[in-house]
């Protein structure tokens, strides 16, 4: 605001002074001297208000800060050139993860290369092995040929993040290696899509229904554009709290809307990735109907007659999976509700480990951030209008959806 305030002021200094001179060649000699005194006159009994000190002090201090960040954090961020065969490379964006030349980008960019070369800060090329990616975060970890040529940066806390924080990216759009973009937090626990993008022949949808999509991202102001791929986003600390991965867009360039995956997902994903060359997801296995719309336990309480305006409905049971075992049930008969048709009679989960459940998002957040593979949860649920609770081990997520005995009505 006061960067804005002060731009105002030096424009409109500048537009009347060109439109006075634009005038001077309109009038006569006497006439253009009578002007000047005028002006010299007019401009000499105006009282001067100069800016307060504390305004400017602000802002001097604000470019201090986006400057020192950048400067840190430049020389571990690097360009990366993906290429295929027959193809024209796509350009992104990564960071140095750790101190063996292991980076992380985005899985888009990078999971049907053929080769792989990386721009260092300096302005040198090195090649670069895919170890792995996971298309559900979209996140991958590469390996530098040689040496990292700087430190890794720190990942920061994703979950102590607000709206309105300032939101820092560094990155290589259209191939402007080490670009500095900054605008602010502008959403939190959005979800994305992801696996649906990288080919992996799901229907949005059922991603939707499953819980298979990627939660907890981040959504910012700050301009993301194509190459901007994989590029750490930071706070004011120089820390990463996210890595850039899609925009929000009509025409397929920035129109103010674009998201990063949390770091809390890169400090669980990236040592999976490097240990076991895939992701670990714990896996629940129920199906519910899509909740966009409207279509959430919020939006059906009324219709449905349910007693809470929170939660989980459960519409299906995935065969052989943590929720058949323990008994969990789906819906038994079908409602329209606004012209679509809901599933409703099957247990209504409020909490996971006493945590209250807000909307299946929620749920998949959790059990991400705080389970892993092989845990034993324990849910609270509603059903038939009686509380209950149920205690359920966690197996991991298989990698294509398992058939589902959907509602029985």
């Amino acid at each position: 605001m006061l960067r804005r305030l002060l731009w105002i002021m030096c424009a409109a200094s500048s537009l009347a002074l060109a439109w006075l001179a634009g005038r001077q060649s309109a009038l006569t000699a006497d006439d253009s001297a009578l002007l000047l005194a005028w002006s010299g006159a007019a401009q000499a009994s105006m009282p001067t208000t100069p800016l307060p000190q504390a305004l400017l002090a602000q802002v001097e201090a604000d470019d201090l800060l986006l400057s020192s960040v950048y400067e840190r954090a430049l020389p571990s961020v690097v360009a990366i050139h993906a290429e295929s065969a027959g193809q024209e490379s796509s350009k992104g964006a990564g960071f140095l993860f750790d101190t063996q030349g292991h980076v992380i980008t985005s899985a888009h960019l990078v999971q049907d290369a053929q080769t792989l070369r990386v721009l260092l800060a300096d302005g040198a090329f090195t090649s670069a092995a895919l170890i792995a990616f996971d298309p559900y975060s979209d996140l991958a970890l590469l390996r530098l040929s040689t040496p990292p040529p700087a430190p890794p940066l720190l990942l920061g806390d994703s979950a102590a993040l607000r709206v309105g924080q300032q939101a820092i990216v560094i990155g290589h759009p259209f191939g402007l290696h080490g670009s500095l973009s900054v605008g602010i937090i502008s959403g939190l626990g959005r979800s994305l899509r992801t696996a649906e993008w990288l080919g992996l022949g799901l229907p949005a949808q059922l991603l939707s229904a499953l819980g298979y999509e990627n939660p907890s991202v981040i959504q910012l102001s700050a301009p993301v554009n194509p190459g901007s791929s994989g590029s750490p986003l930071l706070n004011a600390r120089g820390e990463v709290v996210g890595v850039i991965s899609a925009i929000r867009t009509e025409n397929g360039t920035f129109q103010g809307v674009g998201f990063a995956v949390p770091s809390s997902s890169v400090a669980r994903i990236a040592p999976q990735l490097l240990r076991h060359r895939r992701a670990l997801y714990p896996w629940l296995g129920i199906s519910i109907t899509p909740e966009d719309g409207g279509y959430g336990v919020a939006g059906l309480a009324d219709e449905l007659g349910l007693p809470v305006r929170a939660g989980v409905l459960v519409r299906g049971i995935a065969q052989g999976s943590p929720a058949e075992a323990a008994g969990l049930r789906g819906g038994t008969r079908w409602r329209e509700v606004r012209g679509q048709r809901v599933c409703a009679g099957g247990d209504l989960l409020l909490s996971v480990d006493g945590q209250p459940i807000r909307d299946m998002a929620s749920l998949s957040a959790y059990l991400l951030a705080h389970t892993q593979v092989g845990q034993t949860v324990r849910l609270g649920l509603l059903r038939e209008g009686q509380p209950l609770e149920i205690s359920l081990t966690l197996t991991e997520r298989p990698a294509q959806p398992t058939p589902i005995r959907d509602c029985q009505g």
